[in-house]
C-alpha cells in the first residue's frame, strides 16, 4: 500500500528538477573531461620546426623562367631596330629638355620684355637732338627742317650753281657735264673724324663753271634703290642714317656741319640701340636713297613706324618709342618689340621697303646679328 504522501505534486515536481538538474550535470562533466583530454593532447605535442624554404625546389622553378627572359633580352638586343634607337634613346631626354628650354625661355623672355618693360619705356619722356635753344635766331621762323626738292626716283639730276660743288659717293655719280671739274675729297672740311666714322670720306668733287649744268645721280650696283634730294635750310638739322646719305650740294669753300650727338641718359636709346646720332645742320642739300623710294612726313606724333624703316628726321622732334601691337607677332619674331614715333614741329623721313633685296635666311640672320647690334649701336 503506498504511502498517502507518495502522490504529492510538490514530490513530483521535486523529482523532476532532480532528474533535470543530475543530467545537466552530467553534461557538463562530460564537456570537462573533452576539454581537460584535448588540453592534455595540446601539451603532448612537441614544438614545431623553423619554417625554411626549399632552395633547391625554387631554383629549379625559378631557372627557366631567367633562361627564357635572358634569351628574349638577347634577341631584342640584336635586332637592327634596336641598334637604330639606342643612341636617340641615350639623348633624347636631354635634347627635349634643351629644346624645351629654347621655346620657353624665349617665350617668357619676350612675354617679359612685352609686358614689362616696354610699357615702362613708353611712358619716358621723349628725346630731342635739339631744342629751340640750339637754333641761330635768325632762322627760328623755319617750321619744317626738310624741303623735299625732288620726290624719289631711280635716277636725280642736280644742277649746280658755280658757287656750288656736289660731294657724291663714287658709286652714285651717273654722269657729269664734260667740262666740270671733278676731284677726290678726302675727308669732309672742317669734320674729319664725323666725316671718316659716317662713310662720307673718300668723295668725288664735282663743280660746274656754267649755271645749271646737270649732274646725274643714281644707283650703279642696286635696282632697287631710288634716290630723293632733301633740302635741309639754314639753322635748321636733320638726323639722318649715314647709310642712306649718297651725296650733299653745299656752297664752295664752306665748312659743312656734321657730327655725332650722343643720348647716354635716354633709355629710349638704349631700348634701340642708338646711343648717338647723325646730325647734318643746313644750308644745304642731301641726296639721300631708299629700297623702292624714300617717304617724307610730317612729325604729328599721330603715327608710328618700324625702327628698319626709318631713314631720318628734324633733329627738333620729339622722339620716343611705342610698343608694337599686337603680342603675337612680336613673339613668332615677325615684328620689333618698338616702333619710332615723332611729334612736334617737324618732319621724318623712311625706307618705303626696308628689307628689299636682302636674301639671308636665318642662319645668316643669326650671324650677322651681333656686329649689327654693334653698328647701330654706334649709329651706323
Amino acid at each position: 500500500m503506498e504511502h498517502p504522501w507518495a502522490r504529492s505534486p510538490r514530490l513530483d515536481k521535486l523529482a523532476a528538477e532532480l532528474a533535470q538538474l543530475t543530467a545537466e550535470n552530467n553534461r557538463l562533466a562530460a564537456a570537462w573531461r573533452a576539454q581537460a583530454q584535448a588540453l592534455q593532447r595540446m601539451r603532448n605535442v612537441s614544438a614545431l620546426a623553423a619554417f625554411a624554404l626549399d632552395e633547391r625546389r625554387l631554383d629549379d622553378v625559378v631557372r627557366p623562367l631567367e633562361e627564357q627572359v635572358a634569351a628574349a633580352r638577347a634577341a631584342v638586343s640584336a635586332h637592327w631596330l634596336t641598334r637604330v634607337a639606342e643612341p636617340f634613346k641615350r639623348v633624347l631626354p636631354l635634347a627635349c629638355a634643351i629644346l624645351a628650354m629654347a621655346l620657353l625661355g624665349r617665350a617668357a623672355i619676350r612675354a617679359a620684355f612685352y609686358f614689362v618693360l616696354a610699357p615702362l619705356v613708353t611712358r619716358r619722356p621723349p628725346l630731342r637732338l635739339e631744342g629751340q635753344g640750339d637754333r641761330p635766331a635768325a632762322d627760328d621762323a623755319a617750321d619744317d627742317a626738310v624741303e623735299v626738292l625732288a620726290p624719289s626716283a631711280v635716277s636725280q639730276t642736280v644742277r649746280l650753281r658755280p658757287d656750288e660743288e656736289l660731294l657724291v659717293l663714287p658709286a652714285y655719280l651717273q654722269s657729269a657735264p664734260v667740262g666740270a671739274a671733278r676731284s677726290t675729297r678726302w675727308l669732309v672740311k672742317g669734320r674729319p673724324w664725323a666725316s671718316l666714322t659716317s662713310g662720307m670720306a673718300l668723295l668725288t668733287c664735282v663743280r660746274t663753271a656754267n649755271e645749271g649744268e646737270a649732274v646725274v645721280l643714281s644707283a650703279s650696283d642696286d635696282g632697287l634703290s631710288e634716290l630723293a634730294l632733301l633740302g635741309v635750310p639754314a639753322g635748321q638739322a636733320l638726323v639722318i642714317q649715314p647709310r642712306a646719305l649718297v651725296g650733299l650740294v653745299a656752297r664752295q669753300g664752306g665748312p659743312l656741319d656734321i657730327r655725332w650727338r650722343w643720348r647716354l641718359a635716354s633709355l629710349h636709346a638704349w631700348l634701340t640701340l642708338q646711343l648717338r646720332f647723325f646730325v647734318v645742320r643746313g644750308p644745304v642739300t642731301l641726296a639721300v636713297q631708299g629700297k623702292r623710294g624714300v617717304r617724307v612726313q610730317p612729325a604729328q606724333g599721330t603715327q608710328s613706324i618700324r625702327q628698319i624703316a626709318t631713314l631720318g628726321f628734324s633733329a627738333g622732334v620729339a622722339y620716343s618709342t611705342v610698343r608694337s601691337e599686337p603680342f603675337l607677332p612680336y613673339l613668332r619674331g615677325q615684328a620689333p618689340l618698338l616702333n619710332d614715333r615723332f611729334g612736334g614741329a617737324g618732319v621724318y623721313l623712311y625706307d618705303e621697303t626696308p628689307g628689299a633685296g636682302s636674301r639671308q635666311g636665318r642662319i645668316g640672320r643669326g650671324l650677322e646679328g651681333l656686329s649689327d647690334a654693334l653698328l647701330k649701336l654706334f649709329g651706323y
